[in-house]
């Protein structure tokens, strides 16, 4: 079979050795793979991290191609939407997806803080309908976050990082106009920036995929318990606990999120996924490359010691309500940054 993988990352130059070390393990446990090309949408990343994300694709005889950004940036500042974190990346796979030349139409969007632990053959065996345009993952968030940016408590929530693209029925539906449309003129500010417009926008035309695709890291650090607990998850809108459990056994894809334990690539960091990352680092051109040392709040740190003296039922038991207290006035604090006041915002 000629199994042709097309993958989009998006960076810039502080994360590229995240997404060097991520495209790293893709090639390592997907050798049999016949072709794999590589698309990054380059956010200023220096000479020297563009050499060595070249330099790693040419070890496994694969293809990268850069994709500037520049008009994508120009578009987003027209339309008055704000940086996120003092940076516009994480907006560039909404515009980047309608040109990517793939082969048979297909395209792998992948977050630069993930590892690839094994084979990803099993996502062409995911079957598309007319009407489907992405298949992804539930995403482990607060249920209550859903009703904040208007979608039912009732209806699924996914992860935007891991996404299995059918580039012909993003086109046929217009995704980008859509996205142009919205930021334009309903709202162009979110707590989860791309995630949340996906989800806002195209929710009813995502597939849920197995979440071995899409493990969050989060389960490793608090348990599954105490995760459905802390977030309030359940069937129909979110995997079964057993479904966890048995993709927690083999993920496919670890998505290294952030927590109170700081993440695989910080200094003083106790993440879960800190092991494996290391092992592919060290495999990568960025194995010289330090780990960052980040300077923490002092509420930062005040969870991290909660979480490491407190019995993990009890820590649940804050995390549960501080997690909510927090988004709910994150998400008040961007409607009020939003360039779009009004009853768009309610």
């Amino acid at each position: 079979m000629n199994e042709i993988l097309n993958v989009l990352y998006q960076s810039d130059d502080n994360y590229a050795p995240q997404t060097g070390v991520s495209m790293t393990s893709l090639c390592i446990n997907n050798k049999e793979l016949s072709e794999i090309n590589f698309f990054v949408l380059d956010d200023d990343i220096s000479e020297e991290n563009k050499a060595r994300m070249t330099e790693v694709v040419r070890e496994h005889e694969r293809s990268l191609t850069f994709v500037d950004t520049a008009s994508i940036r120009e578009r987003l500042i027209e339309l008055g939407v704000n940086p996120y974190k003092g940076s516009y990346t994480t907006y560039y796979k909404l515009f980047g997806i309608s040109e990517i030349p793939t082969k048979n139409g297909f395209l792998l969007q992948i977050d630069g803080d993930t590892i690839i632990n094994s084979s990803l053959r099993g996502l062409f065996d995911l079957e598309f309908d007319e009407d489907t345009i992405i298949a992804a993952c539930y995403d482990c968030v607060a249920n209550s976050y859903k009703e904040l940016i208007g979608i039912s408590l009732e209806d699924s929530y996914y992860n935007c990082g891991v996404l299995w693209i059918n580039q012909k029925n993003w086109n046929k539906f217009r995704c980008e106009q859509q996205v142009i449309h919205h930021l334009g003129n309903v709202r162009n500010a979110y707590f989860t920036v791309d995630q949340d417009i996906i989800n806002t926008l195209f929710g009813s035309h995502i597939k849920a995929m197995s979440p071995r695709f899409n493990f969050n890291s989060g389960f490793y650090l608090y348990g599954v318990k105490n995760s459905f607990y802390i977030y309030n998850l359940a069937e129909p809108y979110y995997y079964s606990q057993q479904e966890i459990m048995d993709a927690m056994a083999a993920p496919i894809i670890d998505h290294c999120m952030g927590a109170m334990s700081g993440r695989p690539w910080e200094q003083h960091s106790f993440h879960p996924m800190n092991e494996s990352y290391e092992h592919y680092r060290s495999l990568s051109p960025w194995k010289d490359v330090p780990l960052v040392l980040v300077k923490r709040s002092l509420i930062f740190r005040i969870q991290k010691a909660l979480y490491r003296i407190l019995p993990k039922y009890l820590y649940a038991f804050l995390h549960k309500y501080a997690v909510k207290r927090y988004l709910k006035a994150a998400n008040k604090d961007l409607l009020a940054a939003s360039s779009l006041a009004g009853e768009n915002n309610a």
